[in-house]
């Protein structure tokens, strides 16, 4: 709290959307001191209560500070498992709740490491590249072209 928002923009300036992402920092920081005692809650339900925090955050929480085997779906790795038909979903809370009921608990924790730098890299949105990809054969959208 006592960082100005133009330390806190600085710092988390390589994500995008800093600002916003600043106003939301302050504003969670300030829940945690007031309304949880400087505790963070460990409950996706307590996390997501928090100003700012979306499902994938929690989730990000859970897994890495509190250890719990859990997946953090955010748009890269919702599109490749849709793209693949690893876990079917409108939504990314869609495709999470699909990957949890899919995956044996041991992969849970791994599953946003190992599928969120494919979707960056190579399976791309708007010009994915197909012919770098070695899962192409396994591919839904490679099939619909």
């Amino acid at each position: 709290m006592a960082l100005s928002d133009e330390q806190i923009a600085a710092a988390i300036m390589p994500t995008g959307l800093y600002n916003v992402k600043c106003r939301n920092l302050r504003r969670m920081c300030r829940a945690l001191l007031e309304d949880q005692g400087g505790v963070v809650p460990s409950k996706r339900e307590g996390l997501m209560s928090l100003p700012g925090v979306g499902r994938k955050c929690a989730d990000i929480v859970l897994d890495f500070t509190f250890g719990q085997a859990t997946v953090a779906v955010e748009t890269h790795v919702h599109r490749v498992c849709n793209r693949l038909d690893l876990a079917g979903g409108k939504t990314e809370e869609q495709t999470a709740k699909s990957l949890e009921s899919r995956l044996p608990t041991e992969f849970l924790s791994d599953g946003h490491v190992l599928i969120l730098p494919h979707g960056k890299r190579i399976c791309m949105a708007r010009a994915p590249k197909c012919d770098e990809c070695l899962l192409a054969d396994l591919c839904e959208a490679l099939t619909k072209r």
